[in-house]
């Protein structure tokens, strides 16, 4: 839901609204591009987690046993604040929902 969010119009008429995918087994460079693109979207679905109160988890999409690379959790966590404070209408828009929907537990 969070890459549709950020897609735009023209990447929603996409396959994968636009995004590519290197299956597992990335090489690290591969696997930092895969982080570089994927901060945002993360980040957007932290903001998602938290609206409707479940636990948040990073996703490296990745089986190698890296670890998260710091730059990653660093930009994730600087989208998710932007995602709180000024989110882009479809996004901003999905979050009041999850909220609304959160308020009827």
């Amino acid at each position: 839901m969070s890459h549709y969010c950020l897609a735009g119009n023209k990447r929603r008429q996409l396959d994968d609204f636009g995004y590519w995918y290197f299956p597992c087994g990335r090489t690290t460079e591969e696997q930092i591009l895969f982080e570089q693109v994927e901060a945002r979207p993360q980040g957007l679905e932290k903001a998602m987690c938290e609206a409707i109160g479940i636990k948040f988890s990073p996703s490296l999409d990745d089986f190698s046993g890296r670890p998260p690379a710091t730059t990653f959790l660093e930009n994730l966590e600087l989208v998710y604040q932007e995602m709180v404070q000024n989110p882009p209408p479809t996004a901003k828009k999905v979050l009041v929902a999850l909220a609304v929907l959160k308020s009827f537990d």
